[in-house]
């Protein structure tokens, strides 16, 4: 997917990150910010179980959305510490 077809591949991911439970929310959640870091401050390694979830589902949502983009846009997302950050800087690029 590419920046001529970003409204479909928006769907497809915002399908595809729903259908992943955080807590009681879904991983899209964490795309669109509406889940945050629990520990955001803390820059490194964190000991509290829901830390360790929330990053591990973060990463895989930035993963899940560079894999299913074409190479320019990761340029653009690549330096992304969160999923929402990385959904913001493509809707400004794409939208």
């Amino acid at each position: 997917m590419g920046q001529n077809n970003y409204a479909q591949w928006i769907l497809s991911i915002e399908q595809t990150l729903s259908s992943y439970e955080h807590e009681e929310k879904t991983l899209w959640e964490i795309v669109t910010g509406e889940v945050k870091d629990p520990d955001s401050e803390a820059k490194g390694k964190s000991a509290d179980p829901k830390v360790k979830e929330w990053r591990r589902n973060n990463n895989f949502a930035i993963l899940t959305m560079k894999r299913n983009w074409e190479s320019e846009a990761v340029d653009v997302i690549g330096l992304a510490r969160t999923a929402n950050e990385a959904y913001l800087e493509l809707q400004a690029n794409c939208e």
